[in-house]
């Protein structure tokens, strides 16, 4: 863009001429150097949201000129990334009339946890270089594993939170910051994001069944089939759409709130994000 003049609306005008041509230059230079050229969008669906928000046809145009970039240069590679999913910016673009499937070339990825095994030896690495040997630090770096379900954010908080209490590496002294991060009223594990996003991406009626769905799960022992989530749920607000408790479970699953084993039952996706939401929601230990 160095030397070229716009005159005032002409970026807004123009705005998918000059992105074309930008990544057909980028495109063009990356093959002339035998490599793949990969752009990489981190937030994207929420960035996109604000914008479906305030201008959805825009927002409209955004996603089929991304796809058009895609099919107009095959070597290009796109990586969209985000803690809210794609899924929600296209409910809200469906209801402003909008029928295209800009993300159907795309392969969706679910990044999972990682392995207990992985995360203990995150955990005992941390631990190690911190400092935190005194005790047991491989029993206790497979303990915070454990407990904070193989998430490395959670692990990297947890062996901090010893490193700075000069805590000794025991399985009693991980659980006991496991603890007092849950409670934290700082939330340190940023595990306040869990409620705020039903607020940002579900609708009123959806909110509020999805926050019942959530308030159950959370003090249930054992994952719940389709029927009893469903009378269970019903005791707490008036249910009279079986098929709205589907689609809002549907939601839950792709948000990674819920997982369904085998038997197609629910429960919380993981084991820390429930317990926190029990104790924030004055639900119980």
């Amino acid at each position: 863009m160095a030397g070229i003049k716009l005159a005032p609306g002409a970026l807004k005008q123009h705005w998918k001429d000059l992105v074309r041509g930008v990544i057909r230059d980028l495109v063009e230079a990356a093959e002339d150097r035998n490599l793949t050229p990969v752009l990489m969008w981190d937030e994207l669906p929420l960035a996109l949201g604000d914008v479906a928000e305030a201008e959805p046809v825009q927002a409209m145009e955004i996603l089929d000129l991304l796809r058009e970039l895609r099919q107009s240069h095959p070597s290009l590679r796109m990586v969209f990334s985000g803690s809210v999913g794609m899924h929600h910016v296209l409910r809200r673009l469906r209801g402003s009339d909008y029928r295209n499937e800009p993300t159907n070339d795309l392969y969706a990825v679910v990044l999972p946890p990682l392995s207990i095994d992985d995360a203990a030896k995150l955990a005992y690495s941390l631990l190690y270089k911190s400092g935190v040997t005194e005790g047991q630090p491989e029993t206790t770096a497979r303990a915070i594993a454990e407990a904070v379900d193989g998430v490395p954010f959670y692990v990297h908080h947890v062996a901090l939170a010893m490193q700075l209490a000069r805590s000794n590496a025991t399985p009693e002294d991980a659980f006991r910051h496991v603890d007092a991060l849950l409670l934290d009223a700082n939330d340190p594990l940023q595990l306040r994001h869990y409620r705020e996003r039903l607020s940002l991406s579900y609708e009123g009626g959806e909110r509020a069944l999805a926050l019942a769905t959530l308030d159950t799960l959370s003090t249930e022992l054992e994952p719940c089939a389709f029927g009893q989530l469903r009378d269970l749920v019903a005791s707490r607000l008036e249910l009279t759409d079986d098929e709205l408790l589907r689609d809002v479970l549907s939601l839950l699953v792709k948000d990674q709130y819920l997982a369904r084993d085998e038997a197609g039952a629910y429960s919380f996706a993981l084991g820390i994000v429930k317990r926190w939401w029990r104790r924030d929601r004055g639900l119980g230990e």
